[in-house]
């Protein structure tokens, strides 16, 4: 296993190098910064045997060289969509690299609003007299793509709640709204409240009393505004509500915000 893991662990460096190249070869001869930064793994064992065994597969060298296509990724964050397309353009133009599947999670983003460009590539190994490919999985993202997916990883895999209809609308609602530019201490902050959000949600799943209770949600909407089951809602003119208001802005009402 150490061997095999061994091959996985040189073909993503030698794929690393490829990009490190393409990277400074932008930078230098036209001053511009395609790939702001990248980041490696090889997937742990246990990772790869759940992963087999989620899909039904034998738990042998075999099944898992042919069948699991992840065990060793890169994941490139740029700056713009154009961007990386164009790094798919580089990557599959390459003579030394197979694309063997790809997918457009950015013209066909998942339900949850996750974006990326996923591309499965082959790179040759070479041992000894023997040329060997070896599978590597590349995920090509914006920054606002790369923050998007950590929220969504924390959402569905890291809290002990589990994810509603209504809530998972609500990740792709903000994930279009996370497409445009925002500043690293506003992803920082945003980033910090969803924790508080999620810590919220497992201390409340601990409470058995407690049924239909929610978080409180900032920064998300709310799509029902009765404040009450079956009670009539009465519309007042906002101006009115404004006027009677003492903290607004921008012809809205501030509210305090909990974060902790």
């Amino acid at each position: 296993f150490e061997k095999i893991m061994f091959l996985y662990s040189i073909a993503s460096k030698e794929l690393e190098t490829k990009l490190e190249i393409i990277k400074e070869e932008f930078k230098l001869f036209y001053d511009y910064e395609l790939i702001d930064h990248m980041q490696t793994r090889i997937k742990k064992p246990d990772s790869i045997a759940n992963k087999m065994k989620t899909r039904g597969l034998p738990l042998t060298y075999q099944d898992m060289i042919e069948n699991i296509n992840d065990i060793a990724g890169i994941r490139i964050i740029c700056m713009s969509e154009e961007d990386i397309y164009k790094i798919v353009k580089i990557l599959s133009s390459m003579q030394e690299i197979n694309v063997i599947k790809e997918k457009d999670y950015i013209k066909n983003c998942k339900k949850s609003g996750y974006s990326a460009y996923h591309l499965i590539i082959e790179v040759p190994i070479y041992k000894e007299d023997k040329r060997v490919w070896v599978k590597v999985e590349i995920q090509i993202k914006t920054m606002a793509m790369d923050f998007w997916s950590c929220i969504e990883h924390k959402v569905k895999y890291k809290s002990s709640k589990e994810i509603s209809k209504r809530d998972s609308k609500k990740l792709k609602v903000y994930a279009n709204k996370l497409m445009f530019d925002m500043e690293d201490s506003e992803y920082e902050t945003l980033l910090k409240e969803f924790d508080v959000i999620l810590k919220q949600m497992d201390k409340i799943g601990e409470i058995e009393e407690i049924k239909g209770v929610e978080p409180m949600t900032f920064p998300f909407l709310r799509d029902d505004i009765e404040l009450r089951s079956g009670e009539e809602v009465e519309n007042i003119d906002r101006d009115i509500l404004l006027s009677n208001c003492h903290n607004k802005l921008d012809n809205r009402v501030k509210v305090p915000k909990v974060v902790e």
